[in-house]
């Protein structure tokens, strides 16, 4: 039979897990990683990021994130409403723009910051 039967063997270490959330987003099985999230505004930021990477495995500006959150709300910063929280840079990932995108653990690669493009013409 196919699929994860639950039990660890070579089967189950073959197969990567998947990602799942409980109702209302306050517990998040993250391909093996369990994060919780407070109820209200981390939660409605997880459901809302979530959403959007089922649709289009993209992610959301944090003003839409927070239009999702509330419409009557001020201001609203992701890494004050996740700030010291461990999802941040593992399971979530800023552009440093304001964009923030749910990211898969094997997505979650560093390349060196410092790389140079080699051009033809300057060897």
């Amino acid at each position: 039979p196919s699929g994860n039967t639950g039990r660890l063997g070579q089967e189950s270490l073959l197969i990567p897990r998947d990602a799942k959330h409980n109702a209302d987003f306050t517990m998040v099985d993250w391909f093996g990683t369990e994060y919780q999230f407070a109820l209200g505004i981390q939660s409605s930021a997880i459901k809302a990021l979530w959403e959007e990477w089922e649709k289009t495995g993209l992610g959301l500006n944090q003003q839409t994130i927070r239009d999702a959150i509330d419409t009557e709300r001020d201001s609203f910063r992701m890494g004050n409403a996740f700030r010291n929280h461990s999802a941040m840079g593992t399971m979530i990932h800023s552009d440093g723009k304001g964009q923030y995108r749910l990211v898969r653990p094997s997505q979650t690669k560093v390349k060196p910051k410092n790389q140079r493009k080699i051009n033809a013409d300057t060897r």
